[in-house]
């Protein structure tokens, strides 16, 4: 049935009776009954259904919020994680958002794990989701939660916490917001957990799709940003320099999408210490890097095709698809050099590549895309 609707056109699911049809057996279906794969499968299904008819939907929206937070507190990690995921297009078009928000809240403060760190993704897509619509005692009592566990000796609860502080910037008013900043995520850290976290909270801060990052990247705040990026970025701590490259990635598509900046224009230290952190000691640093670059790629191609850009990560990426012993980062690496060189569009990019490098480096990226990349370039996103 997924298959179906993936393929099925926008206009042929506007019709109240099949919608109704699908809709409410599935929700009824959805039980512990089940094989987690069948509740894996019906809970995307929903979830495609918010995605492509999400307003005829907003009479479903009490039972498919029932349906997702029971999916929370199910024994199989794959069922808790595809119902947080859930929450994200439910929130776009929840109007009851505030009574959401409480209810996750409250799972969250109270809740064990793994169910507490289940409500915790469900709680951050829901701040991406639906954030700009919450009234203010919703973000008081989130913020509160969730500093109260950002300090969390699990890596996977500090980056969640933290991560949904930064996306709650888009409801929090300018005095909240700047004293968040400036006494918390950009003062001087007193531990790697701590610059882990302001670094993550900074990163969702900076996300396109968070709309408060003209807000945070103010004039007297820039070089805060960057010094703490760049500190980031040369941690050898890898959970570290992993919210360093995100973060840097967006702070780089924000400035690269306005309109007049190129990389002469960006902070100077930046792009360096960048391009070295994608090649840093960690496998999982290294991977983090390159899809990052994947991503710059895909939504600033402009900025990717300037010869200083290109001059200084093509080779950073070719260095790291040498990669033998770690397969997943060497396939990451030649992803982020299929976006870079737009080979999906044809060779012109790698043209463009080696006219703008010199010495072995332009030989080396030509031989490399003739022999591998176009093969990559060949796969979809999903045999990727």
């Amino acid at each position: 049935m997924a298959k179906l609707l993936i393929t099925s056109h926008l206009a042929h699911l506007y019709h109240p009776w099949l919608l109704l049809q699908i809709t409410g057996p599935l929700i009824r279906v959805v039980s512990d009954r089940f094989a987690w794969q069948v509740k894996a499968a019906i809970i995307d299904t929903l979830m495609l259904l918010l995605k492509k008819s999400s307003v005829q939907l907003k009479a479903f929206l009490p039972q498919l919020q029932t349906t997702f937070l029971k999916a929370l507190a199910d024994h199989h990690e794959v069922v808790r994680g595809k119902a947080a995921k859930a929450f994200l297009p439910m929130a776009a078009v929840h109007n009851r958002i505030d009574a959401l928000v409480i209810e996750l809240c409250n799972g969250v403060a109270d809740g064990e794990e793994p169910t507490r760190s289940a409500m915790l993704q469900a709680l951050a897509n829901t701040i991406r989701g639906g954030a700009s619509k919450f009234a203010e005692k919703s973000t008081t009592l989130a913020l509160g939660i969730l500093q109260d566990i950002w300090d969390d000796d699990k890596e996977e609860v500090r980056t969640l916490a933290a991560t949904c502080v930064g996306c709650l910037g888009t409801s929090m008013d300018d005095d909240v917001l700047n004293n968040l900043l400036d006494n918390e995520v950009l003062a001087p850290p007193t531990s790697a957990n701590e610059q882990q976290r302001n670094l993550c909270t900074l990163s969702a801060a900076l996300s396109p799709t968070t709309g408060c990052v003209a807000r945070v990247w103010s004039s007297d705040r820039q070089l805060p940003i960057e010094r703490e990026v760049v500190r980031g970025l040369s941690s050898k701590n890898g959970d570290t320099a992993c919210a360093a490259l995100q973060a840097c990635g967006n702070l780089l598509t924000y400035l690269t999408a306005e309109e007049g900046h190129t990389s002469q224009s960006l902070p100077q230290s930046i792009l360096p210490a960048f391009v070295t952190a994608i090649q840093g000691p960690q496998s999982d640093q290294r991977h983090r890097g390159c899809q990052v670059v994947a991503d710059l790629a895909k939504r600033s191609p402009a900025f990717t095709d300037e010869k200083p850009v290109q001059t200084l990560v093509l080779p950073a990426l070719l260095t790291v698809a040498k990669e033998k012993q770690h397969m997943y980062v060497k396939r990451a690496a030649e992803r982020a050099l299929v976006h870079c060189l737009h080979l999906r569009d044809g060779t012109w990019g790698v043209d463009m590549a080696v006219s703008n490098m010199t010495g072995p480096a332009a030989s080396v990226l030509k031989d490399y895309a003739d022999r591998v990349l176009g093969q990559v370039a060949d796969l979809t996103d999903d045999e990727e």
